[in-house]
């Protein structure tokens, strides 16, 4: 985990005499490898050096970096990386507050709204209908992935439910997700 790689960094740069350190993670491409580098400050003006995790090689077209909805600044460096965004939101007020306060800090971040997608995921029979999901985002949701318990069988089974449930509602709705994503970051850019 990233929070437990700086620590063990910060805890080594104090065992070496120094007396304050920050350090922030960025995620920055090389070729075709993305590597997460730790930069790390004494005090306000002084680079001591920085930490280099390489492996985190591209195996296939497609990199998927999954936030949690806070702005650390190893979000942060993942969306200064992003071709796209997909915010994620169920149909609840709470997730929904989240959802947006995510699309407004996208957008004070001049992040394009045209590379950012809103889904909407149903993870249980309840929730608001779309349209005041609509309403609330004052947009209508790019992709609604529909409550089914083939998703509880499939996890079970440790297959994914495109493959398993190949014709349920959900499965059509993550391939039309699929098919947005590599609209949104093609193939090579």
């Amino acid at each position: 985990r990233v929070s437990d790689a700086i620590l063990r960094i910060r805890d080594r740069y104090l065992t070496l005499g120094y007396a304050a350190v920050r350090i922030t993670p960025a995620l920055e491409p090389v070729g075709a490898n993305l590597d997460l580098v730790f930069r790390v400050v004494e005090g306000e003006r002084v680079v001591v050096g920085s930490v280099v995790v390489t492996g985190l090689r591209r195996t296939s077209d497609y990199l998927m970096v999954d936030t949690q909805p806070s702005f650390t600044p190893l979000t942060l460096a993942a969306i200064d990386t992003a071709d796209g965004a997909c915010v994620v939101s169920e149909p609840h007020v709470a997730s929904m507050k989240t959802g947006k306060a995510c699309l407004d800090v996208l957008e004070k971040l001049s992040f394009p709204k045209e590379r950012t997608l809103l889904v909407i995921n149903r993870t249980t029979q309840s929730g608001l209908d779309t349209d005041e999901v609509s309403r609330y985002f004052n947009r209508r949701p790019d992709v609604v992935v529909p409550f089914t318990p083939a998703f509880d069988d499939a996890a079970d089974r440790g297959r994914p439910i495109v493959v398993l449930h190949a014709d349920n509602a959900a499965s059509k709705q993550l391939r039309d997700l699929a098919a947005r994503l590599t609209v949104l970051a093609p193939v090579g850019r």
